[in-house]
């Protein structure tokens, strides 16, 4: 991922760095789940996890389409976890439904832990695995320099609560004709989502994804969230991405 704008601010005891993305108005072609061309598997890249007060495993992670050309709807992720034994504790899925390749798209929920053999299950290990069967693909011209240079972050904002609480705050918008935009002008819808990584560079948890309708005449939208009772983290990365074909 190529950084759009690095924030220099520091929040909480950590930098927030916020990357954007955005996208074209070219048309995807027809999709289909039998690819006419050798799919590689889609990356999962930052994988981790936090243990909230109540037991709760929060999970999160950034996936990568690395097929030029194509774009990876509807792409479901499995989630387990498994402590020291090798006995799953955790279990779940994700979708996301659109990953347009080289963009970088984040994924974050939230699962219960269980264990037959305790109350307080330790996880060992995670796993984050798609499932490549059932994606859907279409063909796209859309490039990753133009995704880039679509859209602008503005007045982004961190603060943290005495609950320990963390609120994100962003206003994001497309650029101009004028300001460099490399793209024809019409509303795009994107997804949104904030994940705290921690200092090694593992992602933590996220805040719940914000659909948007970013218009054609570069207004701003604003993007708030919240993420409660937040874990020690590093670096907090503010994720916008393309959430149609296009």
């Amino acid at each position: 991922m190529k950084t759009l704008s690095k924030i220099a601010a520091i929040a909480a005891s950590a930098a927030l760095v916020l990357s954007a993305f955005g996208c074209s108005s070219t048309q995807a072609s027809s999709a289909s789940t039998t690819p006419g061309f050798e799919a590689q598997d889609i990356q999962v890249n930052e994988p981790g996890y936090a243990i909230t007060d109540e037991g709760k495993l929060r999970y999160a992670f950034v996936a990568v389409n690395p097929n030029d050309g194509h774009v990876a709807q509807d792409v479901i992720f499995t989630i387990e976890a498994y402590d020291a034994s090798g006995s799953m504790i955790a279990g779940g899925g994700e979708t996301i439904s659109m990953l347009y390749p080289g963009v970088e798209t984040p994924g974050a929920g939230e699962a219960d832990l269980f264990s037959s053999s305790t109350k307080t299950p330790e996880v060992a290990s995670l796993s984050i695995v798609p499932m490549m069967d059932s994606v859907t693909w279409s063909d796209t011209d859309v490039t990753n320099d133009q995704i880039e240079s679509a859209m602008e972050i503005v007045s982004p904002h961190m603060s943290t609560s005495d609950d320990g609480s963390i609120a994100i705050n962003a206003g994001i918008k497309l650029k101009a004709e004028g300001e460099g935009q490399p793209l024809s002008g019409k509303d795009i819808e994107v997804r949104a989502i904030a994940l705290l990584f921690d200092k090694s560079g593992s992602a933590l948890c996220g805040t719940e994804p914000a659909a948007l309708t970013l218009n054609a005449n570069g207004d701003a939208c604003q993007f708030e969230a919240t993420i409660p009772n937040a874990p020690e983290y590093g670096e907090c990365n503010l994720y916008v991405t393309p959430d149609v074909l296009l």
